[in-house]
């Protein structure tokens, strides 16, 4: 048992260290507003799913849509609050 949660704590903080170094390569803006925004149910990022919010499913308008796939800043669903992001397999 001793030997398994040891195991459990090291993959605790090699993933750590992980999150610490991608950390580095995020925008300071986009980070502190990820830190701030919680959507519904806790929710802070939600991909569109067929033309909606993944997180609370509003239909999104169609020039919202468009912001989102072009990324050139961030978009909130105005329903529930959650940063949008794209995948295309997901559209």
């Amino acid at each position: 048992m001793l030997g398994t949660m040891q195991e459990q704590i090291d993959e605790v903080e090699k993933s750590r260290e992980v999150v610490a170094k991608s950390i580095k390569d995020i925008d300071v803006q986009l980070l502190q507003t990820y830190e701030r925004k919680k959507g519904r149910h806790g929710i802070r990022v939600a991909a569109v799913h067929k033309h909606a919010c993944g997180a609370c499913y509003y239909q999104m308008p169609a020039q919202m849509l468009n912001e989102v796939r072009v990324g050139d800043r961030v978009i909130y669903c105005e329903s529930c609050g959650a940063i949008m992001v794209w995948d295309e397999q997901l559209v």
